[in-house]
């Protein structure tokens, strides 16, 4: 490595150009290796629930700087044309990031989707400006679609969480802090989050809805041999209902609410696809499906 102390000002400024712009060109390829591994989908074989999950985790980058790259690498998969002015360094990861932000909360909050000609004229807005410049044209185009949400971390056990609430939002949480309004803690923003985040648990988590009525392990043996042998609701329901409807019941793969929370409880309400060749379990928890063993056409 040279030792930079002992060169002089010229070639101390021409060395970093020169390292900037084979920085630029290498963050490049790596958008183009990401491309790939999205098309191939090849972060699921290896046990991770997304290309930001792959990202993170195998890749080691922060949360914002794995999202930069994957925005700005989907902005460049429609419009390549830009690639030479990112590798120039006429426009940055970071503005083409909000610019694919600005695209998908326009389509998302109010569903309109940009044509390859209309992404041009909008890129073209902000060629050579900063980020922050990058957000006043876009706030400019589309106030609502430039309110992205964001969550940064700002220490080790707290997350700032940003978002626009609307009017009926904001109506509700109203009328929720007025329901809640016998706890103190309910009347600021993160104290009401946090008691209908312990709602939501409580409702939907199969491990929280047991926790409700705690049974020892011989009495939960004894609950499960006895649903083995005696109709439950669902069954005695359906004595009730036509062959035809049991069987079209039957089909659409029902299953019982008992074997949810004790499948739900067993894997710990998370994804048991486990990485053949490097071990690894995926990590995902969100919108979990109960899936057969074996397949369902197959018995």
């Amino acid at each position: 490595m040279t030792n930079l102390k002992l060169t002089s000002d010229s070639e101390l400024l021409a060395l970093t150009k020169r390292l900037a712009s084979e920085e630029r060109r290498i963050g490049i390829e790596v958008l183009h290796h990401l491309r790939e591994i999205d098309a191939r989908k090849l972060f699921a074989s290896l046990g991770f629930s997304s290309l930001f999950a792959y990202c993170t985790t195998e890749l080691g980058y922060s949360e914002g700087g794995a999202y930069r790259r994957i925005a700005a690498m989907r902005l460049l998969r429609d419009v390549p044309e830009y690639e030479a002015k990112l590798e120039s360094g006429e426009v940055s990861v970071a503005t083409l990031s909000q610019v694919q932000s600005f695209l998908v909360q326009e389509k998302r909050q109010l569903g309109k989707t940009y044509s390859q000609k209309e992404k041009l004229e909008l890129l073209a807005q902000i060629d050579g400006k900063s980020s922050q410049q990058t957000e006043r044209v876009l706030a400019t185009i589309s106030p609502q679609g430039a309110r992205e949400e964001k969550a940064r971390v700002i220490s080790a056990d707290e997350t700032e969480i940003r978002f626009t609430a609307g009017r009926e939002l904001m109506e509700k949480i109203e009328h929720l802090k007025n329901l809640l309004g016998h706890k103190a803690e309910t009347q600021c923003f993160a104290g009401l989050i946090n008691e209908l985040t312990d709602i939501a648990i409580r409702k939907l988590d199969p491990r929280a809805q047991a926790q409700k009525s705690p049974q020892t392990q011989a009495q939960k043996s004894k609950n499960k041999m006895e649903s083995m042998s005696e109709p439950t609701q669902s069954d005695r329901s359906e004595s009730s209902l036509p062959l035809v409807e049991v069987v079209n019941k039957k089909a659409a793969r029902y299953v019982s609410v008992l074997t949810r929370r004790i499948v739900w409880e067993r894997d710990g309400g998370q994804c048991t696809f486990v990485d053949a060749k490097i071990g690894q379990r995926c990590v995902c928890r969100h919108a979990l499906e109960l899936e057969h063993i074996r397949p369902f056409a197959k018995g």
